[in-house]
């Protein structure tokens, strides 16, 4: 009974070996620093899931118009050379984020998406690989305004790890004036090491040790 105890706390001290969740990984830092990652729809002054579910309205470049914004300093892009917008128009704001863990030997698990966003004259929703989400705490989207800015991060949501994410930010202008979007998107993970190939063998070798003194106590018992 005795060897069959000791055995078993071995078994369990490797068990609890086993390497745990590490710390939280950044991902890719996606902004409006380079016009180059950001897309624009114009959405019309109507319906704009409507339009923005229609094939037939294009994607365009984005410009850069204020060199800096509210968000940490980062520019303001927007669909027009000189920033102004020519009427009372919904915005859709489109990026893809990757983050490629292929380096990593270990299992990656999506924790949060923080973002920190203006834009002009209002934020009305955001869209995260197809899915709208809007009214988050502690401000509803739909009430930052012109000279503010919301800042979160959100866990909730359907991310691919290791695969292509798709965001779009919708904004509405007033027109008359400048429009745009600044801010930034940033994943960040959490990583489980995978055991390496001796602490399974190390495993198997304590669960036979407690299959054999459990077999000999049972002939003993016959």
């Amino acid at each position: 009974m005795l060897k069959l105890f000791s055995a078993s706390l071995v078994a369990l001290g490797l068990v609890s070996a086993v390497p745990a969740y590490a710390d939280p990984i950044a991902g890719i830092l996606r902004d409006t620093s380079n016009t180059s990652d950001w897309q624009v729809k114009v959405l019309g002054d109507g319906n704009w899931m409507t339009q923005l579910a229609d094939p037939a309205i294009p994607y365009e470049g984005t410009y850069e118009f204020y060199s800096t914004s509210w968000v940490n300093d980062l520019p303001w892009i927007n669909p027009y050379v000189d920033g102004n917008s020519p009427g009372s128009l919904y915005y859709s704001y489109k990026t893809t984020i990757t983050d490629d863990f292929s380096s990593l030997g270990n299992k990656v698990v999506f924790d949060a998406l923080s973002l920190k966003l203006a834009g002009d004259d209002q934020l009305y929703a955001i869209i995260i690989n197809g899915n709208r989400y809007d009214g988050f705490d502690p401000v509803p989207l739909g009430e930052v305004s012109f000279g503010s800015y919301i800042q979160l991060s959100i866990s909730s949501i359907s991310w691919n790890v290791g695969a292509p994410n798709t965001i779009e930010v919708i904004v509405y202008d007033s027109g008359g004036v400048v429009t745009g979007l600044s801010g930034s998107f940033q994943a960040s993970y959490s990583a489980t090491a995978v055991p390496e190939p001796e602490i399974y063998a190390m495993l198997l070798a304590g669960f036979g040790v407690v299959g054999v003194a459990a077999r000999r106590r049972k002939i003993k018992v016959k």
